[in-house]
């Protein structure tokens, strides 16, 4: 049986996918008062969009080992059988995760796009380097 849709369990995920909030991310950075305040919240959305790209990464290689379907392989057999040799729930749940991990990499890289937009217009405004 299916749990309800409301659980925030792994086993759900699948069916929160529209409704999934990304927590620990700001989605919109407000103009910085204090640039150096920013400058922090951009660093430490970099240390998380670091650990981001190693969990990629290490799913991502666990997925191409020999005798795992890949990224996008196929998870059945020519006839439509799924494959014997390989644990298609496991498979499907570290793709699923993988999914999930690239749309907070790209959630974070526009954040730290316009955090870093930001801070360089508040240095031109206070006449700071690079003028």
């Amino acid at each position: 049986r299916r749990p309800p849709r409301s659980t925030r369990k792994e086993s759900s995920a699948a069916s929160d996918v529209y409704k999934r909030q990304v927590h620990g991310y700001p989605q919109k950075m407000e103009a910085p008062t204090n640039t150096e305040k920013a400058r922090q919240e951009l660093l430490k959305l970099d240390t998380q969009k670091k650990a981001i790209e190693t969990e990629i990464l290490s799913l991502t290689e666990a997925l191409t080992l020999p005798g795992m379907p890949g990224v996008s392989g196929p998870l059945v057999d020519s006839e439509g059988f799924p494959l014997a040799d390989v644990d298609i729930c496991e498979v499907r749940k570290m793709r699923q995760k993988l999914t999930c991990l690239k749309n907070d990499h790209t959630q974070i890289m526009k954040t730290l796009d316009r955090g870093l937009k930001e801070i360089h217009a508040e240095y031109k405004k206070e006449g700071g380097a690079g003028n």
